[in-house]
């Protein structure tokens, strides 16, 4: 295993899921904000929370990942330092 990169992969999927969630309360803001009327908001109001819900366990997912890669870098890094 490379150390290294498996610390930078870890560092990513953590921002990726920051970002996400920036992106998710963004557009939650700007759907009760904006002054838009007709069917189509109103669909797009309807599915939010659902595109919501699934974003929210995707970062989730994101999120594990990159705790578990930097949990793995750890116990390799404290292997090959035993040897």
């Amino acid at each position: 295993m490379n150390i290294g990169e498996v610390r930078h992969l870890s560092n990513k999927l953590a921002r990726h899921a920051e970002e996400i969630g920036t992106i998710v309360a963004s557009v939650s803001s700007m759907l009760s904000s904006t002054t838009w009327v007709g069917p189509d908001v109103s669909k797009v109001r309807d599915d939010w929370p659902a595109f919501r819900s699934a974003l929210a366990a995707f970062c989730e997912s994101l999120t594990e990942a990159a705790l578990q890669a930097s949990h793995n870098a750890d116990l390799q890094e404290s292997a090959s330092n035993a040897i």
